[in-house]
């Protein structure tokens, strides 16, 4: 059999067999983009909630000071003088 676009078959099945297998394909692609832009939807949504909730997020010090020395890592030893009690320094870790 031949198709308008030249191509023979076999049998008219064939053409028809693939058709049905590239739409399948194609659906099956249109639906994992559309999955994947929901979930990259909902993951904007998530990071624009947790930037609203750190705007909410205050660290305030109940005394006046100054940071000095600002060399560290977690877990390193940290002495921290207070300006109110500077005879007084408090021990603690990063």
């Amino acid at each position: 059999m031949s198709w308008p676009w030249g191509t023979s078959y076999v049998s008219p099945l064939v053409p028809v067999f693939s058709l049905a297998l590239l739409g399948a394909w194609l659906t099956v692609g249109v639906l994992n983009k559309l999955q994947s832009l929901s979930q990259i939807e909902v993951a904007e949504e998530n990071l624009r909630s947790t930037k609203l909730n750190l705007s909410y997020t205050r660290v305030h010090a109940s005394v006046d000071g100054y940071i000095s020395n600002i060399n560290f890592q977690i877990g390193d030893p940290a002495r921290v003088t207070l300006m109110a009690y500077p005879d007084q320094s408090m021990q603690g870790t990063v």
